[in-house]
């Protein structure tokens, strides 16, 4: 099993990472967020997955 991961940034991460999760050979999703200074800009997730399954 070859496990990759992509990162991408969205709006409400709580419905982007349930959408990846749902799909076929997703391992797992995590979520960013800025921090400190700079809390107020962009999340996203990163998205682990099985290539051979996709």
């Amino acid at each position: 099993m070859s496990i990759e991961k992509i990162a991408m940034g969205g709006e409400c991460h709580g419905y982007t990472e349930a959408v990846f999760q749902s799909l076929a050979g997703v391992d797992r999703v995590e979520h960013v967020t800025s921090i400190g200074d700079n809390d107020s800009f962009s999340e996203g997730v990163i998205v682990h997955f099985n290539s051979e399954e996709t």
